[in-house]
């Protein structure tokens, strides 16, 4: 009985033994299981967040094991490539802004040598006392507008350089062009890059006349954060190749229109910003310019 009795107490110790060794187990397995989880999840999603772009994120691991050490890798790694996208985009922006310079720079000789070329024309034809008021009005608009070496001016200082150059225009073409302007009052603050508008007004009065005449009209509108400026013509229009061909450089010719796309693209990348053109060949031309709306305050703010 002594015997039977002592069995079946050391049965029931092992037994208990047993089962809290089975539940020791699984309580450290499951201790072990929720940190490597946790660990797991947290790498997981630090990965995520860096496949997202967000390089600031930081994955945090508590214990100092081998997960602890890929954690850190991957902290040190994105880190890295957060630099070199700091840095691709800072030499980026240089590049833009050289480009965005050299293509402003080339603007100045490009205009002057039109009206040079006017005056020659007025040479020709021995009308002197147009050739005086021709230098004249070159000398002031000059003064006025394009050595100013402002990147950025406001709406309606541009429309007052196109009046000065239309002034010009009116000296060797009497009568020949006639300009129409629709500008709400609140966009003539907003600010655009300079000699912005000039170029294509230009391209109109050189390429489009009929019959020695053309009619002009300038349009401005801001509307849901954008500025949208239009010039329209009734001129000789553009054939599909024309069209094709107009922001590009041949030669001597199309530097204006194609310097003013490149300008914008480089100022603002955005793709719904821009130049676009319509025509129909013998109904006129119209250019349209969609940028965002800055007006002076904000533009006074950023230059801050």
């Amino acid at each position: 009985e002594n015997i039977s009795e002592g069995q079946s107490q050391i049965f029931l110790v092992i037994l208990l033994l047993s089962l809290g060794t089975f539940l020791v187990n699984v309580l450290l397995g499951r201790l072990i299981s929720e940190k490597l989880y946790s660990s797991m999840n947290s790498i997981l999603i630090g990965i995520g967040r860096f496949q997202r772009g967000e390089y600031d994120y930081e994955i945090k691991v508590s214990k100092n094991d081998e997960f602890s050490e890929i954690a850190d890798a991957l902290n040190n790694l994105a880190k890295e490539v957060q630099h070199l996208i700091d840095d691709v985009y800072e030499n980026m922006l240089q590049k833009q802004n050289i480009e965005y310079q050299m293509l402003r720079a080339k603007i100045n000789p490009h205009f002057l040598s039109n009206i040079f070329n006017l005056i020659v024309q007025l040479a020709e034809g021995k009308e002197y006392e147009k050739i005086v008021l021709a230098a004249q009005q070159t000398a002031n608009f000059y003064r006025k507008n394009l050595a100013r070496n402002k990147d950025s001016v406001k709406l309606m200082e541009e429309m007052n350089a196109i009046l000065a150059y239309l002034d010009i225009i009116g000296l060797m073409k009497p009568g020949a062009v006639t300009c129409h302007y629709e500008v709400d009052a609140k966009t003539e603050r907003c600010i655009i890059p300079s000699f912005l508008l000039q170029p294509i007004v230009e391209n109109a009065v050189n390429h489009a006349m009929v019959n020695g005449k053309i009619t002009l009209c300038i349009s401005a509108k801001a509307e849901r954060g954008n500025l949208t400026i239009k010039i329209r013509d009734n001129g000789i229009g553009m054939s599909r190749e024309q069209m094709e061909n107009l922001f590009k450089i041949r030669g001597s010719h199309g530097y204006g229109l194609y310097s003013i796309r490149e300008r914008i693209r480089l100022k603002y990348p955005d793709a719904q910003y821009g130049v676009f053109a319509s025509c129909e060949e013998g109904h006129g031309t119209e250019i349209s310019i969609v940028i965002p709306e800055i007006n002076e305050f904000e533009q006074g703010e950023a230059d801050v």
